[in-house]
């Protein structure tokens, strides 16, 4: 009897097929997804039977591409950029994070690497728990100011920033 020629006779073909996979909300690097039913095709079993057996499960590793946002414990830490007006007067923005938009207010006063949090928009574990949104602060500066703006600030008096005394190191009798 001539065997198929799709499959050799070996009951399976070879080939490609798209999986769509939900990835549960949580998951992190180095998990495994496992898809039931969806691995290769088993091998026959000896019992005479013409058809493979059953067919294995696909195991999926997460792997997460490199990013600004990085995650620690179950909060998400996001970079946020700020320009030093927002920074000096405060203000209201809305941002996008990785669940749909958020406001966040900037308080006067904010500083570079400070944090900003905002509740309940990390990482949900459980159902019931959730991580928080963490914003890390990045104060741009600008360098290049037109004329108008420059005449602007300068007739700005500036805060006195404090002194910083750097104590001097004990004599240790070194030389």
């Amino acid at each position: 009897m001539p065997s198929c020629r799709r499959c050799g006779g070996e009951g399976t073909a070879h080939g490609e097929d798209v999986v769509d996979v939900i990835v549960p909300p949580g998951t992190v690097a180095g998990s495994v997804i496992e898809i039931l039913g969806m691995g290769d095709s088993g091998t026959r079993d000896g019992s005479g039977s013409s058809f493979p057996g059953p067919a294995g499960n696909l195991l999926l590793r997460v792997v997460v591409e490199p990013s600004d946002i990085s995650v620690s414990g179950m909060d998400i830490i996001y970079p946020f950029t700020i320009n030093v007006f927002d920074a000096l007067l405060g203000r209201t923005v809305e941002l996008e994070l990785l669940d749909g938009p958020a406001a966040i207010t900037i308080n006067p006063g904010t500083a570079h690497g400070m944090f900003l949090r905002i509740p309940s928009r990390g990482i949900p574990r459980d159902g019931a728990q959730r991580g928080d949104a963490l914003l890390r602060v990045i104060l741009f500066v600008p360098k290049d100011l037109s004329d108008k703006d420059s005449e602007l600030l300068s007739n700005i008096t500036p805060v006195e920033a404090p002194t910083i005394v750097i104590p001097q190191p004990p004599d240790l009798g070194l030389v």
